[in-house]
């Protein structure tokens, strides 16, 4: 996995579902709990994750996988919301696999169920959604 980015070839090729715990250690990304986040859930600089302490496990999981997007893709500061979306966009795709996501779909009778059967927080499963449905108007 970790070859895909020293070859140069960005996040295109990574696809769900992947440990965002094992991938913050396989890319040597400090990540740190506090109590201090206030108005966020997590923050990065690019180097090191911040993570609100006391979060639900679908919540910190979701919130490191969104944190982890922005390292991937070079962020190092806050974003606009076309950088915070690109991340939710990438997040989803290290967390689940879209082919889950429509399985699992058919069989939720609501968007927090979703959430609940894919092990993620709500932004993420309307994120995996919306990625569904553009993709099947392409």
């Amino acid at each position: 996995m970790l070859d895909l980015f020293k070859e140069g070839s960005g996040t295109a090729h990574l696809r769900g579902p992947i440990d965002p715990y094992q991938l913050a250690e396989a890319l040597e990304v400090p990540v740190l709990y506090t109590r201090r986040l206030t108005g966020s859930l997590g923050v990065t600089d690019g180097k090191r994750i911040w993570l609100r302490r006391g979060l639900t496990r679908a919540v910190e999981r979701s919130t490191l996988a969104h944190e982890l997007a922005h390292v991937l893709l070079g962020h190092t500061s806050c974003q606009d919301g076309r950088g915070e979306a690109r991340a939710d966009r990438l997040a989803v795709r290290l967390l689940v696999s879209l082919g889950d996501v429509e399985r699992e779909l058919r069989r939720c009778g609501s968007i927090e169920d979703l959430a609940d059967s894919l092990g993620v927080d709500v932004r993420m499963a309307r994120t995996a959604v919306e990625i569904l449905c553009h993709r099947s108007h392409k």
